[in-house]
């Protein structure tokens, strides 16, 4: 969605038929792909017909090294997440295409996270906040009700079923958040908590405190 506020013609890679048609019916992709078609490779040919110029990689494993055959002279690929590694004792082995495919192409492969970036937070969330209002970004939350479900909305990257991000939330007296005001965070059991209404409402993320 931000690619495509600024102007970027958009190819989403999803796990199923539905969630390839939420990219573009309910997100606004201009393509969507179900990477567990049987044709998908030539599925992603077809829907980069002048090749990719740059790739956010959240899976690693065959979609990294489908997208390294159709990147353009000079492209980017930013490396955020390995989803087809984890959780399992046999990870597969790396893409093909490295390090050829960079060097002929003079592709840059680079790490990307969010906190080499928090003297920018400011800035981004005034920038989100402005396309959501403009209804250039939508945000899609899938909410679990009570503290229990906490692991569950943490393991949100292995679940197939969940669209968009995982929250849990809670109902407590606030008492219960040692009289902390709204907004203000804390930990239980390693998970970041924050009290965001004065009307007694909890909600739960994994990683970070919601805001």
């Amino acid at each position: 969605q931000v690619a495509k506020a600024l102007g970027a013609r958009v190819v989403g890679i999803a796990g199923s038929d539905e969630k390839a048609a939420m990219l573009v019916n309910d997100l606004g992709f201009d393509v969507g792909l179900n990477r567990k078609s049987s044709s998908f490779r030539d599925e992603f040919r077809a829907a980069t017909p002048k090749r990719v110029d740059v790739y956010f990689d959240n899976t690693g494993g065959e979609l990294l090294e489908a997208a390294l055959f159709r990147m353009n002279r000079g492209g980017r690929i930013a490396c955020c997440g390995a989803a087809s590694q984890y959780d399992t004792s046999t990870p597969g082995p790396g893409p093909r295409g490295v390090p050829g495919l960079l060097i002929n192409n003079r592709v840059r492969m680079e790490g990307f996270l969010i906190f080499d970036y928090e003297d920018r937070y400011d800035e981004a969330r005034a920038q989100l906040l402005a396309w959501k209002r403009e209804g250039r970004v939508r945000p899609l939350v899938s909410t679990y009700h009570g503290l229990e479900s906490a692991p569950q909305a943490g393991d949100f990257l292995r679940r197939r079923g969940l669209r968009g991000h995982g929250l849990a939330e809670e109902v407590l007296h606030r008492g219960a958040v040692g009289g902390r005001q709204p907004g203000e965070p804390f930990l239980a059991d390693g998970v970041a908590l924050v009290a965001t209404e004065a009307v007694e409402i909890l909600e739960v993320e994994i990683g970070r405190a919601h805001v």
